[in-house]
């Protein structure tokens, strides 16, 4: 059985590690089709379409896109049109992708692992699926315990 003072040195230890520690998230592409592309900002995947008339012509047929979790759940997402930073939002070929729980709420967490990602662009006459595969990895970094990044 430890002693008081044996706790609290472990508490102490613990906060000293922990402390400073910070989140880095990484991630990498997979596989993707010619007609998307994806990268993670701020905890949010980004993608980019490159579709003759996208985002005029095509929408996103929501009841058929999801994602795919590293353990095999299924869940559908929302998206918004995201800002670069270049003025004019409303042509941008930019998403974001929030994904959705099973209640319709949105989550702000991904775990880490391989995610699959299912997109269905239709216009009045066609339909184009375009899946991409990425994996996230978010880790905590402490400079304690690994040191200073290269």
């Amino acid at each position: 059985m430890k002693t008081a003072t044996q706790k609290l040195a472990l508490i102490v230890l613990s906060l000293m590690l922990l402390a400073g520690c910070m989140r880095l998230e990484g991630y990498d592409v997979l596989s993707k089709s010619d007609g998307i592309d994806g990268a993670f900002k701020d905890n949010n995947l980004i993608i980019r379409i490159y579709r003759q008339g996208w985002p005029l012509k095509y929408k996103i047929d929501k009841n058929r896109s999801f994602l795919v979790s590293p353990s095999g759940e299924r869940s559908h997402f929302t998206t918004e049109v995201h800002d670069i930073g270049y003025g004019d939002i409303s042509n941008s070929p930019y998403r974001k992708i929030c994904r959705l729980d099973r209640y319709g709420k949105r989550c702000r967490s991904w775990k880490n692992g391989v995610w699959k990602l299912t997109i269905v662009l239709k216009d009045d006459k066609t339909e184009v699926v375009e899946e991409m595969e990425i994996h996230v990895a978010n880790v905590l970094w402490s400079p304690l315990i690994h040191g200073v990044p290269k």
